[in-house]
C-alpha cells in the first residue's frame, strides 16, 4: 500500500508540475514583443478581396511584413511622404490567417520614422 501511495503522489506532483510549466510558458508567449524592424515602406498596396492593410515593409533579410497602423492613426498621414523610402518601424509581430495568403505576416505598428 505504501509503495502505491508514493507512486500516486509522484504522479500527482508530475502532473501538477507539467500543468504549472504549461501555464507559465503560455503566459510568457502572451506578452507582446515590441521589436525594431528596418526596411523600405510601400503604400497603396491592394489585394484580391481586400486582404491587405495597404502598407508593406520590405526588409532585406526577413522578408515582407504588412503594417497595421490602427493603433497609431496619426501615422497614416505621414506614410505617403515615406513611400519608397527606408524606414524604421517598432511594433509587435502578429501573424493572421488569410484566405488567399495562408498566413499574413503583420506588424502592429507603435512607431514609424524615416531611417537616418
Amino acid at each position: 500500500m505504501k509503495a502505491l501511495s508514493v507512486c500516486s503522489h509522484r504522479f500527482t506532483l508530475t502532473l501538477l508540475a507539467g500543468f504549472i510549466f504549461s501555464i507559465v510558458s503560455f503566459a510568457a508567449d502572451e506578452k507582446p514583443a515590441n521589436k525594431k524592424y528596418e526596411g523600405t515602406l510601400e503604400t497603396g498596396i491592394m489585394a484580391i478581396g481586400g486582404e491587405t492593410t495597404g502598407f508593406i515593409l520590405m526588409t532585406k533579410n526577413e522578408g515582407n511584413y504588412e503594417l497595421d497602423l490602427s493603433k497609431c492613426p496619426k501615422l497614416n498621414e505621414s506614410t505617403e511622404a515615406l513611400n519608397g523610402k527606408a524606414v524604421i518601424v517598432h511594433g509587435e509581430y502578429k501573424p493572421r490567417a488569410g484566405v488567399e495568403i495562408r498566413e499574413r505576416r503583420i506588424l502592429i505598428v507603435t512607431s514609424l520614422e524615416a531611417a537616418k
